[in-house]
């Protein structure tokens, strides 16, 4: 085994092993989501968007942010691989890469948790809002699938940038399908 062999094989078994625990606490982390509310308008809210009893704020942005890393590596990292592969670069650097990549992908995180906490504000506040939420998760799929056929349809089958639009959909749903 050559030396650009072995180097590929430890960034491999390193994201195999990354890959494992985030799955590992993605479960962990759904299974320990405690409730849903039940709401006017016949649906359920996720408790992830509220402090728990004697959490700050902080506490609570911080436990989605872990849940929300690690469901992002469980369900990134596989179709990220190949791109971090192609670029023949040493372990230390493809895990700088990675890190990167990663920390994008937390940063968004931050967006969609003050979204999350306004949506479900507003949920818990306005009735008349809380029985629009059905209609808006149904809405937000249409949209999502009507962004991925237009994409699809404009740009062509490319891997990557399918990967990403349809990864944009699928995110774009977050906030009222988490909450249905």
């Amino acid at each position: 085994m050559d030396h650009t062999s072995r180097q590929s094989a430890v960034f491999l078994f390193a994201c195999g092993v990354a890959f494992v625990a985030s799955v590992a606490a993605t479960v962990y982390f759904c299974r320990s989501m405690c409730c849903e509310m039940e709401m006017p308008g016949g649906w359920t809210m996720s408790m992830m968007w509220m402090r728990m009893p004697g959490q700050t704020w902080f506490g609570s942005a911080l436990s989605f942010h872990f849940m929300w890393l690690a469901m992002m590596v469980a369900m990134m990292l596989p179709s990220a691989l190949p791109t971090f592969l192609k670029q023949r670069r040493t372990p230390a650097s493809l895990f700088v890469m990675a890190t990167g990549y990663f920390a994008a992908w937390l940063a968004l995180g931050v967006g969609i948790y003050a979204l999350g906490v306004a949506f479900a504000a507003a949920a818990m506040r306005w009735e008349v809002f809380s029985r629009a939420v059905p209609v808006l998760s149904g809405a937000s799929l249409i949209a999502a699938g009507a962004f991925q056929i237009y994409f699809r349809l404009s740009v062509g089958f490319d891997p990557p940038l399918y990967c990403s639009s349809l990864t944009f959909s699928i995110h774009s749903t977050t906030l009222p399908s988490s909450a249905s």
